[in-house]
């Protein structure tokens, strides 16, 4: 399976026009946009759902584009995350360049037996 780069909401200008380009990510994968381009929906719960079903079958293999609502694309790192038991791919643009650059964060200590199943991560104070 081709790898995929999830773009959470893409943002556009005042005109209507995406704010950046997300042809350099089909470099990467196939783009997946989850949520319609501009403003997501008003219901947090509604787009936290939509998210959670365009990830379903995310694998260490996808990225998600670091475009958008900050929040939207917590939600999806979270959601990435556990889908691969702490381990997911960015996509981050890089202004200078014109190119969007990958890298990956890996949390594996908070999913330490991840064979595949949702596991509940404990946190301890430190």
């Amino acid at each position: 399976m081709k790898p995929r780069a999830f773009v959470v909401n893409e943002p556009l200008r005042a005109d209507g026009t995406p704010l950046v380009s997300l042809r350099p990510a089909e470099f990467f994968g196939d783009v997946v946009c989850i949520l319609e381009a501009g403003k997501p929906p008003p219901d947090p719960m509604e787009s936290a759902q939509a998210i959670e079903d365009a990830l379903q079958g995310y694998t260490s293999q996808d990225f998600i584009v670091l475009v958008g609502e900050m929040d939207l694309i917590a939600i999806a790192t979270a959601f990435a995350m556990r889908a691969t038991g702490g381990h997911v791919n960015f996509l981050k643009w890089d202004r200078t360049h014109r190119a969007y650059f990958p890298y990956d964060a890996r949390l594996p200590q908070l999913f330490p037996h991840h064979h595949g199943k949702r596991h509940n991560a404990e946190l301890a104070p430190l």
